[in-house]
């Protein structure tokens, strides 16, 4: 088997995605990081054939995971996170709302039923159920290495997603799961738990952070300037019209 994974980053890698063919094609991005021996990584993809996605964080210099942080409940988020688990170790790290839906969430609660019928998922495709290790209640704060994660809960996308923050004595990075995408662009799509609302309440929460580097679930990334990718978000939920979404990009 082929490991492909690179580094972004001097801490932080990209270890899996499928529209970059490095992973599962159902995989979401998934990010790894390392500091001082230890590694973490944000998300674990869609739980088919996460033996490319260990392989890759094994091309990595990674052989054991101190947490796996969990962005969202969502299958291609979330699915090969057991997996991962047994191979590489690891406490799953997921907010509380969307821990419930994690362990025992109908198809209906965590969006599959839907994305199935909308042909995003093969009719085959089974949810994987389990049970995080930590949960997060509002906020978190986590060491791997010298680096600090900054969880913070943003129901948004899901009731539980969660914007983590990585501090380095460089930098401020956000991996931001589906809630923001690069180009300020939000990921609204019509499950249960995903409010326009819960956007406007909950997203300038995060106005004037600083990010440096912002890393969503899917499609680009960015080193540098983020946090304007986060406030044109913000600016355009003051408005009437609603905020560019990227799930109506995909057709």
């Amino acid at each position: 088997m082929t490991a492909y994974s690179f580094w972004i980053l001097r801490h932080l890698a990209l270890a899996g995605g499928g529209v970059y063919g490095i992973s599962h094609p159902l995989d979401c991005n998934v990010y790894a990081i390392v500091s001082n021996g230890e590694a973490a990584i944000f998300d674990a993809g869609c739980g088919i054939d996460t033996d490319r996605l260990i392989a890759n964080l094994r091309s990595l210099g990674i052989e054991r995971l101190k947490y796996i942080f969990l962005t969202h409940c969502h299958a291609d988020h979330v699915c090969g996170a057991p997996a991962i688990r047994e191979a590489l170790g690891g406490q799953i790290v997921a907010s509380e709302q969307d821990s419930r839906l994690i362990s025992k969430g109908s198809d209906y609660e965590l969006g599959l039923e839907q994305a199935r019928l909308s042909g995003s998922y093969p009719n085959w495709f089974n949810y994987v159920h389990f049970a995080p290790d930590v949960e997060i209640r509002g906020t978190a704060t986590f060491s791997v290495g010298e680096l600090e994660i900054s969880a913070l809960v943003l129901p948004s996308h899901t009731p539980g997603s969660t914007l983590f923050t990585v501090q380095s004595s460089e930098r401020r990075d956000m991996v931001s799961g589906d809630v923001v995408m690069v180009g300020g662009l939000v990921s609204l799509i019509n499950v249960p738990g995903c409010e326009l609302a819960d956007y406007r309440t909950n997203l300038p929460t995060v106005t004037g952070l600083g990010v440096d580097g912002l890393f969503p679930g899917h499609w680009m990334w960015c080193v540098n300037d983020g946090q304007k990718h986060i406030d044109e978000v913000i600016a355009q939920l003051k408005r009437s019209r609603l905020p560019r979404n990227f799930a109506s990009l995909l057709g």
